[in-house]
C-alpha cells in the first residue's frame, strides 16, 4: 500500500508527524495514560521478581544473623551468600520467561503507536502474545540464562585470589558487549517482521555491525535504567524497580523508533519499502 504524501504547505501535513522524533512526541501527547497502563501491565508481570528479591533478602539476613550468633568464619559465610545468589539467579530464568509474555503484548501495542495505527488494547495485547510470545520468551530465556551464568562466574571470581580470577569476568564481557545487544535488537525486530527467530537474529546482527557504537550507546542507556536493582537497600530497590516499570514503555517506544530508523537503512529500503518511514508522513 502506497503511503499518502502531503505538500509542505498543506495544513494536514503540518499537523502530522514527519519524523520519528515527532512520532514520539505525538504518542506521548495522545496516549500518555495508555502508556502508564502499559507500565502497570509490566509491573504486574514483574511481581515475581519482587517476591524472589524479598525472599533473597530474608535468607541473606538469616545467614548474617547466624554468623553473628555462631561466629562462623568469613569464608563459610561468603560461601552461603554465593550459594543463595546463584540459586536466585537460576530461579529468575523462569521469571524472565513469565515477564516476556507481558512484554510481547506491550511491544505489539508500542509498535502500533509507533506506526500511528489504531490500538485496541485487549485485542492487540492478545495478538502480541499469540504472534510473538514464543520468540520473545526464547529471547528472554537466553537473556535470563546469560544473567545466571554471569552471576555464577562473578561469584566465583570474588572467591578466587590472583590473576586467574580475571578469567571469570570474560563471560560477563561477552554477555554485555555482544549477547545483550543482539537480544535487544532481536526483540525489537520480532513484532516488525514475520520471520522466524533466526531471521530476526540475522537482521539484528546486520544492525549491530553497521551501527556498533550507536547500538552500544542504547544498551548503555538500558543499563542506566536497570541500575536501581543493584542498590543494596531493599526499599530503594523496590521503589526504583516500580518506577522503572512505568518508565519502561516510554523508553521502549523511543528505543523502537531509533531502531526503526536503523532498520530502514539496513533492510527496509531493499526488502521492505512499505516499512520505510512508517508512522511518518513525508511531503512531495
Amino acid at each position: 500500500m502506497k503511503k499518502i504524501q502531503y505538500k509542505k504547505d498543506d495544513y494536514a501535513y503540518q499537523m502530522l508527524p514527519h519524523t520519528r522524533k515527532q512520532v514520539f512526541g505525538d504518542v506521548i501527547k495522545l496516549h500518555f495514560s495508555s502508556m502508564l497502563w502499559l507500565g502497570f501491565v509490566l509491573f504486574l508481570f514483574s511481581l515475581p521478581f519482587f517476591i524472589i528479591d524479598l525472599l533473597h533478602d530474608v535468607y541473606l539476613a538469616k545467614i548474617l544473623e547466624e554468623q553473628v550468633d555462631v561466629k562462623e568464619n568469613v569464608s563459610e559465610v561468603l560461601g552461603k551468600i554465593v550459594a543463595v545468589n546463584n540459586i536466585k539467579a537460576s530461579l529468575e530464568i523462569i521469571l524472565y520467561v513469565i515477564f516476556s509474555i507481558g512484554f510481547s503484548g506491550v511491544q505489539r501495542i508500542l509498535r502500533q503507536y509507533a506506526w500511528e495505527k489504531n490500538v485496541y488494547f485487549k485485542v492487540d495485547f492478545g495478538l502480541g502474545i499469540k504472534q510473538n510470545g514464543m520468540q520473545t520468551s526464547t529471547i528472554f530465556f537466553v537473556g535470563g540464562l546469560g544473567v545466571a551464568i554471569c552471576t555464577v562466574s562473578y561469584n566465583a571470581a570474588i572467591q578466587i585470589q590472583g590473576w586467574s580470577s580475571m578469567l571469570y569476568y570474560v563471560p560477563l564481557c561477552i554477555f554485555a558487549l555482544f549477547i545483550v545487544p543482539l537480544l535487544v535488537l532481536t526483540s525489537i525486530c520480532t513484532p516488525v517482521y514475520s520471520n522466524k527467530l533466526i531471521g530476526n537474529l540475522r537482521i539484528a546482527l546486520a544492525m549491530y555491525f553497521k551501527y556498533p557504537l550507536k547500538v552500544l550507546c542504547l544498551i548503555l542507556c538500558c543499563g542506566v535504567l536497570l541500575a536501581p536493582q543493584f542498590v543494596p537497600v531493599a526499599l530503594v530497590r523496590f521503589i526504583g524497580r516500580t518506577v522503572l516499570c512505568f518508565v519502561a514503555p516510554f523508553f521502549c517506544l523511543g528505543l523502537d523508533l531509533v531502531c526503526y530508523d536503523m532498520l530502514d537503512e539496513v533492510i527496509n529500503r531493499k526488502l521492505h519499502p512499505e516499512l520505510v518511514g512508517i508512522g511518518t508522513f513525508p511531503y512531495n
